[in-house]
C-alpha cells in the first residue's frame, strides 16, 4: 500500500504531470526540463526526486549528467493496482444491517 500512496501522490502534481508528459517522448537531461519547464533548477531537481522516489522514472548518471526516463514497468504496476481497486465487488464489502431507510441500491 505504501508503494502505491508513494506513486499517487508522485503524479497529483501539475508540474510532475508535465515531467512525465516530457518524457513519454523521449529520454532527457536534468537540463532539458529547465529548458521545457517554467521552473527554476532547484524546483525541477525536487519534481525529479519525487518521481524517481516513487520508481515511476529512472534516473542514470552518466559523467556528471542524469539522464531521466519513465520506468514503463512501474505504470503498469501502477494501472494493476489501481484496476484492483477499481475491480473490487460489492460482496467484499461488509454492510450493516440497516435497510438504510431503502435507499440502499440492492443491485450491487
Amino acid at each position: 500500500m505504501d508503494a502505491l500512496m508513494a506513486k499517487l501522490k508522485a503524479i497529483c502534481d501539475e508540474s510532475r504531470i508535465r515531467i512525465l508528459k516530457l518524457l513519454a517522448q523521449r529520454e532527457l537531461c536534468a537540463c532539458d526540463f529547465i529548458e521545457n519547464l517554467d521552473l527554476s533548477q532547484p524546483t525541477v531537481s525536487h519534481h525529479l526526486k519525487v518521481l524517481v522516489d516513487s520508481n515511476l522514472i529512472i534516473c542514470e548518471k552518466r559523467g556528471k549528467w542524469c539522464f531521466y526516463r519513465i520506468n514503463y514497468s512501474e505504470f503498469q504496476e501502477l494501472i494493476r493496482e489501481i484496476n484492483i481497486l477499481t475491480g473490487t465487488r460489492a460482496e467484499n464489502v461488509k454492510l450493516c444491517s440497516k435497510d438504510c431507510e431503502g435507499r440502499r441500491n440492492n443491485e450491487c
